[in-house]
This record gives structure tokens, sequence and C-alpha cells, in this order.
């Protein structure tokens, strides 16, 4: 029982209530709430449920308008599909946390691609527009605060990790929608790039969105380390010394342009392997 379980809840039954002609308390129960949270709700649906659906749907349109303002290109190179997204979403778990506030839909909306678009061997280059500007969008937002026992790094140390206050990401392309974002004129030209490439994206110290092209391999080192694998790890994956040194170079570097990492020497964990490396260079 907690005050947060019980938002959920009320989360849960603003998004739902539309979906059961009688809607069945006992969806409720997964929140585990109290008899008197429990009995606070039922009365809610037995007496306002035709306000709790006219809510539903105003939260829905709020969300939705704001992916949409927030994806301003998408909305005018891949509105169809954009439009099918949205629906996707809508029915998604990501949804729930979305319609907290609908300023942060957008985040939770590049959530959601990135658990259903990232993991397909290829994209069309509409959806890779989409996901790569929900991405932005979402790095452009103000940080999450950051979690407890992690504090802003600023010098090299074996203990770094990639901020998880939303203010980078890493995106794989496989169109130069990175261009399109500059030049919208270019993306009915934009050609797939013969290999995949990698693209680190974060919030400068001024708030504005970077991008930076990468390197196949510091990218996917930077994936492994953005999923928990100490960097120390990834580092002892590099066989040869000057390799080595180059990686750590390249990490200095990001520090230097402003790559949003964090230190927390308590969370390393032993036992993390990761494949052998390629070359660094950024």
């Amino acid at each position: 029982m907690s005050e947060r379980s019980f938002q959920k809840a009320l989360l849960y039954l603003y998004r739902t209530i539309d979906e059961h002609p009688t809607y069945p308390e006992s969806l409720l129960r997964q929140f585990e709430l109290s008899d008197c949270e429990m009995a606070s709700l039922g009365e809610l649906i037995r007496t306002q449920k035709y306000g709790l659906i006219v809510f539903n749907r105003q939260l829905h349109h709020k969300g939705h308008r704001s992916i949409k303002e927030a994806l301003v290109l998408s909305s005018k190179m891949a509105a169809s599909e954009l439009e099918s997204l949205i629906g996707e979403y809508a029915s998604s778990q990501f949804v729930v946390e979305g319609l907290r506030d609908p300023a942060e839909a957008v985040r939770f909306f590049a959530q959601y691609l990135c658990s259903t678009l990232a993991t397909r061997v290829a994209l069309s280059k509409q959806l890779e527009l989409i996901y790569l500007e929900s991405e932005v969008s979402a790095v452009s937002l103000p940080r999450k605060p950051v979690r407890r026992g992690e504090q802003p790094a600023h010098c090299f140390s074996s203990h770094l990790k990639l901020s998880s206050s939303g203010d980078v990401s890493l995106v794989r392309c496989t169109y130069d929608t990175v261009a399109v974002l500059s030049n919208p004129a270019l993306f009915e030209a934009c050609e797939q790039f013969a290999i995949p490439r990698w693209f680190l994206l974060f919030q400068g110290q001024k708030g504005e969105v970077r991008i930076m092209a990468i390197s196949s391999a510091l990218g996917h080192a930077l994936k492994s380390l953005q999923n928990g694998v100490p960097l120390e790890d990834i580092a002892r994956s590099i066989e040869d010394r000057a390799q080595r040194e180059a990686f750590r170079t390249t990490m200095e570097g990001l520090l230097t342009s402003g790559v949003p990492f964090v230190s927390n020497p308590t969370s390393v964990k032993p036992g993390h392997s990761i494949t052998k490396q390629e070359t660094y260079e950024r």
C-alpha cells in the first residue's frame, strides 16, 4: 500500500475505463491496494463512470497531440505511419506512465518505439525518421533526477555509466535520417547506408540536443555500458593494448565534449561478459 500504488491504479483506471462495458474491480487488485482504497475506486467507477470516460478521452487526446507536436517532421513526412504507431502505443503499458504528464508522453513513446522498432532487422525510412525524431525530442526534455547513489562524472574512472536521466540516447540508423532533421528536403532522396551507422544523442549544457556520429564499435561499447556492463569489463575485452588506450582516450573525449556520464562505485557488479570489440575511433 502506498500513494504511488494508488496513483498508478487511478491512472490505469483512467486509461482502461472505456474498454469494459461493466468495469471489473478485479483489474485493480494487481496494484496491491488496501480495502479502503479499493472501496474508493469502486465507488468512483459506480458513480462517475461517464466522467471517467470523458477524462480518459481527454488524457489520450492531450498525450497524442503532444507527441505529434513534438514530432513535427514525422507528422508531415510519415503521417500515416505515425498515426499507426500512436494507436499501437495507446494500447501498450508505456502509455500509463505517459498519462501522468502529457508533456512527457513523447519520452514514453520513444521508450515504446525502442522496445518495438529497435529490435527489427530493417525499418522503412519513414519509421526510422519517427524513431530518430522521438529520441531527439525525448532527450530535449528536462532531465529526470539522478538516481540515488549516482553523481555527475567529470573525469574518467572505471565506474563511469551513461546518464539515466533521459538526457542521452544511442541510435543506430540505416538511412541518413540525421541529415533530414536539419534539411527536410533530403527526405525523398534519403538513401540507405551500405553499413548502419551509430549516433550518440545528448543534451548539451544549454539544453540543446547534440548529435555525434560514432563508430560501430564505440556504439556497441556504449550500448553495453548503458545495459550495465562495467567499463572495466569493456576495456578488458580489448586485447590490443594500443586499442585499449585509444578506447580510454575516446571516453575521455566524450566526457570533455559534455556527454552526460554518472559515477556510482557501488553499482559495479562482477560477472558481466561482452564480445570482443573492434576499433574505437570516433
